[in-house]
């Protein structure tokens, strides 16, 4: 999963930052902290394509 968030204020809200590169097994493998910043991660696109056939959750989306 990669969660994306920006920083700093818009339109008067506060953005917190901290995007993130999570494994599927919970892993964070890359962080941002509250600042601005690039992020850069290694992924494995094989190891979630085999998670998605081996635990395939999302057919219980409605």
């Amino acid at each position: 999963m990669i969660a994306c968030n920006g920083v700093g204020t818009q339109c008067g809200t506060t953005l917190g930052g901290r995007s993130a590169v999570i494994d599927p097994l919970g892993h964070v493998i890359a962080e941002a902290g509250t600042e601005e910043e690039v992020l850069f991660a290694q992924v494995n696109p094989s190891a979630a394509t085999t998670w998605r056939t081996e635990f395939p959750t999302l057919r219980d989306r409605r």
